[in-house]
C-alpha cells in the first residue's frame, strides 16, 4: 500500500516507509526509473507485473486528484507523480486520466511550475512562482539571497535572467530536482505519445513554451547552471551593477545533482542522442 493523497511537503509523514520513499525527490526518481524500465525491450510477460503495479499506483493517484490533491512546486517534495499519470493515460488509453494531466492548471504539478521559459535569458529557467499564500514574492526572493538556507529557497528570479533559488544552480535545483527532471525528460522523448499528454504551457507567461522540461534537461546536462548575463547586484535587493548575482556559477554543475540513479543516467547516455524528435500533437 502506498499512501500519497495529502498535499504539501508534510505528505511525506504518511508514506508507509516499507512500501515507498519518504522524500519527494526519492519518489520522483524511483517512479521515473520504473517508467524507463517499462520502456526496455523485455518480453510482455516480464513487463506485466511491474506494469500492473505502476498502473494501480496511477489509479490511486487519479482518485486522489479527483478528490482535490495537487502536486504544486515545493522545493524537492512534490514532483514525480505527473509522469505516472501521463504514462497510465497512454497505457490505458483513458481520456479522463489524460485530462487530469493535459488540462491541469499551470503549477498544479511541480514539473511545470518549477520551470519556465524566459525571453530575457533565452532559456528555460528553474524556480517556482509566487504562490497565493505570498511565498516567492520579490521581497521573499531577496530574503533568500541574503539568508541562504532560510525561507523559500526555491523561488524563481523575479526578473527572469538566471536560475532561481538562494544560489543559482544550487539548493533545491541541484540537490533535489534536476536529476529527476533529466530522467523524466528522457521518458517523454523515448515515448513521444507522452508529450501530447504532458502540456506545461503557462497561460500567464506570453513567452511560455510547452514541454519546458525537455529544454531544461538538455541544458542542465550539457551546460549546467544559468547565471548570466545578469544586471542585478549580488545581495543587492534589486540594485543593478551589471556584474550579476552568481556569475561564477554560469555553466557550473553540469549534469550534477543528488537523488540521481545510475540506471536513469545510463539510459540517457544510451538513448538520448537517438531519441525521436519532439512529437507533433493534434
Amino acid at each position: 500500500m502506498q499512501l500519497d493523497h495529502q498535499s504539501d511537503w508534510d505528505s511525506e509523514w504518511i508514506h508507509p516507509v516499507d512500501n515507498m520513499p519518504t522524500y519527494g525527490a526519492d519518489v520522483a526518481i524511483d517512479n521515473t526509473v520504473a517508467a524507463l524500465r517499462l520502456m526496455l525491450d523485455d518480453t510482455a510477460q516480464a513487463k506485466l507485473p511491474p506494469a500492473v503495479d505502476f498502473v494501480q499506483y496511477a489509479i490511486d493517484l487519479v482518485a486522489a486528484r479527483r478528490g482535490g490533491l495537487t502536486f504544486s512546486s515545493n522545493g524537492g517534495h512534490r514532483h514525480g507523480r505527473k509522469l505516472v499519470l501521463a504514462l497510465a493515460a497512454v497505457l490505458l488509453d483513458d481520456p479522463g486520466i489524460r485530462a487530469l494531466v493535459h488540462d491541469a492548471p499551470y503549477n498544479l504539478y511541480q514539473e511545470d511550475g518549477q520551470l519556465y521559459y524566459s525571453a530575457k535569458a533565452g532559456q528555460v529557467l528553474w524556480g517556482q512562482p509566487q504562490t497565493s499564500d505570498g511565498l516567492c514574492t520579490e521581497a521573499d526572493y531577496w530574503y533568500n539571497q541574503n539568508n541562504p538556507g532560510h525561507g523559500s529557497a526555491s523561488c524563481r528570479d523575479p526578473y527572469g535572467y538566471i536560475d532561481g533559488g538562494d544560489e543559482a544552480g544550487q539548493s533545491y535545483q541541484y540537490c533535489c530536482t534536476a536529476k529527476a527532471f533529466k530522467a523524466i525528460a528522457l521518458a517523454l522523448r523515448l515515448m513521444p505519445e507522452l508529450q501530447c499528454v504532458w502540456n506545461s504551457t503557462d497561460p500567464d507567461n506570453p513567452d511560455s513554451k510547452n514541454l519546458d522540461i525537455l529544454a531544461f534537461a538538455d541544458r542542465w546536462v550539457n551546460f549546467g547552471a544559468w547565471a548570466k548575463p545578469d544586471p542585478y547586484k549580488a545581495h543587492g535587493n534589486g540594485v543593478q551593477d551589471g556584474i550579476g548575482r552568481w556569475p561564477a556559477n554560469h555553466g557550473q554543475f553540469k549534469d550534477e545533482g543528488y537523488y540521481d540513479d545510475p540506471f536513469a543516467d545510463a539510459m540517457w547516455a544510451a538513448y538520448r542522442a537517438s531519441a525521436p524528435a519532439t512529437a507533433t500533437c493534434n
